[in-house]
């Protein structure tokens, strides 16, 4: 029932965000279009050539962008991992990840002396995500290993061996002071822990693969694709409009250029930009105007859809 109340509340998030993305993009369209925000533009067009000579920025924007891809490349091998565990099971991969629950193997109770004196300090932190490799007989596994193994309720345990016979094995938490009240057999195996984990991030990976995080992720990527669709037009409406704007200047060494979100002022290799303090809701209307020392232009609107 939670996760219903939840699914719905994240559908009518995302009907709200797509609402207003387009919406604010249709306005953005019109005001491009109408010259609306040509001071700002042909700003921001002076603005970037500047910053396109300045090494420092651009090493920095890089830098970001960099690490930005990186973050996201992180993310997106955790959740592949996730989905490849919950679909497959070792008999067809290699290798498979599991996120330890419980801190039954987080640290050594003081009772278990065969931890020290066989100097195992292989311990396994909560929400560790530990790598599991597959197990064909019981003969595989040696005293005192880490098994993953699935119990009577279906749950998947991560303890280690501390009896082994023909036919079974029992396990025990290094956390814990009595062993399962369990015998596995190799069909209970899940598989045996190779030593590779990654700590703490398993709950990520937990939670992008649970219903509620792929809920999450699905809204996600419907926003990411929405909006880099939209940009991708208003980017272009942006630069037919610049382009219009810096042929009507390019000659110009002082010029004053007027619309409605502000004024922006050429005087030879410098320049200023001053935003308006007109309400753009009320005064749609006003035109963008090119001041030059010989004369006063009003530039041409564009159509406005």
């Amino acid at each position: 029932m939670a996760f219903y109340i939840f699914l719905a509340c994240l559908i009518l998030l995302g009907i709200l965000a797509l609402t207003f993305l387009i919406y604010e993009f249709i306005e953005l369209r019109k005001g491009i279009a109408s010259g609306e925000f040509d001071s700002q533009l042909i700003y921001e067009a002076y603005e970037e050539k500047k910053k396109s000579k300045n090494k420092k920025h651009q090493v920095l924007r890089k830098t970001l962008d960099v690490l930005m891809d990186i973050v996201l490349v992180i993310l997106a091998i955790f959740f592949l991992i996730g989905i490849v565990d919950k679909a497959m099971d070792l008999s067809t991969i290699p290798i498979k990840s599991v996120v330890v629950a419980t801190g039954s193997m987080s640290y050594k109770n003081e009772e278990n002396e065969y931890l020290v004196e066989n100097e195992l300090n292989d311990q396994i932190e909560v929400n560790d995500l530990i790598f599991l490799e597959k197990v064909d007989s019981l003969s595989d596994i040696k005293l005192y290993d880490i098994v993953c193994y699935r119990n009577e309720e279906d749950t998947q345990i991560v303890h280690r061996v501390v009896e082994i016979s023909d036919t079974y094995l029992i396990t025990q938490g290094d956390a814990n002071s009595v062993k399962d009240d369990f015998k596995i057999s190799l069909d209970d195996v899940v598989g045996k822990y190779t030593g590779v984990r990654i700590p703490f991030v398993g709950s990520v990976t937990f939670f992008l693969t649970s219903s509620y995080g792929m809920s999450a992720i699905g809204l996600i990527l419907v926003l990411i694709l929405t909006y880099t669709s939209l940009k991708s037009l208003s980017d272009k409406k942006e630069k037919e409009r610049l382009d219009y704007l810096l042929k009507e200047t390019q000659n110009l060494s002082h010029f004053k250029l007027i619309s409605l979100s502000g004024s922006f002022v050429k005087d030879n290799e410098s320049y200023t930009f001053k935003e308006s303090e007109i309400n753009q809701k009320d005064e749609k209307d006003i035109s963008s105007t090119l001041i030059t020392n010989s004369e006063t232009k009003t530039l041409q609107k564009g159509e406005r859809k």
